[in-house]
């Protein structure tokens, strides 16, 4: 990737398998209009276009991973540069089609909230005294700009979703996708085989050293272990929060 002046990113699906969410990408395919200088592409209708960036943004805020400002950036300049032909009957009426009222209703609160869109401009497109506050401040401090320095944490295969909340205990099923999404990811994006391995055993190294610290703390620094936990588990329970509102569950 490093050598490319280009890179194209291909997905095969647009939604993850057992989503609650009815995205249909026959139906995007389907209103797409052919555009450029010889019309010889495929340009998506700016509604379809909208939901699927926002989409894209809040498909899997749960998961432990960063969302660049990119991204929103990418949907206030759509909302800017399609501003005239954008209607905000037709994009509601979409996204309650695919069970997406509530990303949208979010992703766009989100943008007003970062200051990247006027509230004017959205012209009534975005409820956003809908969307609970709380949330949307929850996702800016965990999803876009988190605390990145480099303290002992819990891993996510040590918690637990119960029906009273978050607590520490052995989640095989968090561990495994953990581990296969890193090996898939770091394989995609390193140049070589051998620079795979180096950031893997890099990685790795990083990963054992981190179970040492919280290994120790749990035996020898009930307080640091204390404060290790809780401040994992009020993460994991914030983003938690933020997917059962999207789904419709809170």
């Amino acid at each position: 990737i490093k050598q490319c002046p280009l890179v194209v990113e291909i997905h095969w699906h647009v939604d993850f398998s057992g989503s609650p969410f009815a995205l249909r990408i026959e139906d995007v395919w389907n209103r797409a209009q052919q555009a450029g200088p010889r019309q010889n592409v495929y340009a998506m209708d700016i509604h379809d276009n909208l939901l699927l960036n926002l989409y894209h943004l809040l498909r899997d805020p749960d998961q432990d991973k960063v969302v660049p400002l990119k991204n929103c950036v990418d949907i206030a300049l759509l909302l800017q540069r399609h501003r005239a032909a954008i209607d905000w009957c037709i994009l509601r009426q979409r996204a309650a089609d695919y069970s997406l009222q509530r990303v949208a209703d979010f992703g766009l609160a989100l943008l007003e909230h970062l200051s990247l869109v006027a509230s004017d401009m959205l012209r009534g497109g975005s409820r956003g005294a809908d969307v609970p506050r709380e949330l949307i401040e929850a996702f800016v401090c965990e999803k876009i700009f988190p605390d990145m320095e480099q303290k002992a944490f819990l891993p996510e295969g040590l918690l637990v979703h119960t029906p009273s909340g978050v607590a520490v205990g052995l989640n095989p099923r968090a561990v495994f996708k953990t581990i296969f999404y890193h090996l898939v990811n770091e394989y995609i994006h390193q140049g070589s085989f051998a620079a795979y391995l180096r950031k893997i055993m890099t990685d790795f190294r990083r990963a054992v050293k981190n179970y040492v610290v919280v290994t120790r703390a749990l035996l020898f620094n009930p307080r640091l272990f204390s404060a290790v936990k809780e401040m994992k588990i009020k993460r994991t329970g914030s983003l938690h929060k933020i997917e059962s509102w999207l789904q419709g569950k809170g």
